[in-house]
């Protein structure tokens, strides 16, 4: 089928809009999860708009107290960047998680993002980093938060003809501690069962910002704002950490319901939670744990 696509391969965020204007257009980033669908004949595509020309949105760098990613980065530079292992290890783990090294080296973030998979393995990771998302389409340029973005399984809110070109996130703060642990049912290759992203950071022995974000365990990966109160002015250490993972847990059953599948993921999703906040609190992600 992929002889009756059209291409096309625009140089500019400009001429991806205009393009992007036609029915049946839709942009391409690395590939690895619409090619699939495509071969499958599930998306009704009549023509691809390949972003890869577009060289602004291969940069990772730093703009004030922000840190920016275009959108077609791929998982193997946020692996490799000097920046991001320094400022944001645990997005840096996240993308060491998704697939095999094939797919690192052409997945992107935009499109780990714009796929929406509940296990997404970049999307809690950038939920504890407060994300938001840079949207270009005919109505111009528009900015939200990376969890309002997600609508659903699958489901983004982005308008027709509107297309991720930008990642934008604060630099944590001084004396933070952060950690992002996977579940698959095996080492590689595999979808998470359940992943968890924390950012803690302690100060005169007490939490003063805890974000706790998880996937694969509600419609979409969010964070916890219970748990993430339970930590706050606490003391870090055993009965907080218990206290948050069991709260996480109890927020999965109340948004998805009890039922025997997920009542076998509560204890697995409390001690990977309560793994977390450990690393977490210890202060830093060790190096070469990617």
């Amino acid at each position: 089928m992929f002889k009756d696509l059209a291409y096309c391969r625009p140089t500019t965020v400009a001429e991806a809009i205009e393009a992007l204007k036609r029915p049946g257009s839709r942009a391409l980033a690395g590939g690895t999860d619409l090619v699939v669908r495509l071969r499958e004949g599930r998306e009704g595509v009549t023509m691809v708009v390949d972003l890869s020309g577009i060289r602004a949105l291969g940069r990772i760098g730093v703009q004030g107290e922000e840190i920016f990613l275009g959108s077609m980065v791929t998982l193997r530079q946020i692996m490799d960047s000097a920046l991001l292992r320094h400022e944001a290890p645990l997005l840096a783990r996240a993308a060491a998680a998704v697939g095999s090294p094939r797919i690192r080296n052409r997945g992107t973030i935009g499109g780990n993002i714009m796929n929406a998979s509940p296990a997404g393995d970049t999307l809690p990771a950038l939920l504890a980093l407060e994300a938001s998302v840079i949207l270009s389409g005919p109505g111009g340029e528009r900015r939200l938060p990376l969890a309002e973005l997600l609508a659903g399984p699958y489901r983004t809110r982005a308008l027709p003809g509107e297309f991720l070109t930008e990642i934008r996130f604060p630099r944590l703060p001084a004396g933070h501690g952060s950690s992002f642990l996977k579940l698959g049912r095996r080492n590689a290759l595999a979808v998470a069962r359940i992943n968890v992203a924390a950012v803690l950071q302690v100060t005169d022995k007490r939490i003063r910002v805890a974000r706790l974000a998880a996937g694969a365990v509600t419609p979409v990966p969010r964070r916890f704002p219970e748990a993430e109160a339970l930590l706050l002015g606490a003391a870090p250490g055993e009965e907080a950490f218990h206290a948050a993972a069991r709260e996480v847990a109890a927020g999965m059953v109340r948004e998805a319901g009890q039922r025997h599948p997920l009542a076998d993921k509560i204890p697995v999703v409390e001690a990977l939670v309560l793994r977390a906040l450990r690393e977490a609190g210890d202060g830093h992600i060790k190096p070469g744990s990617y």
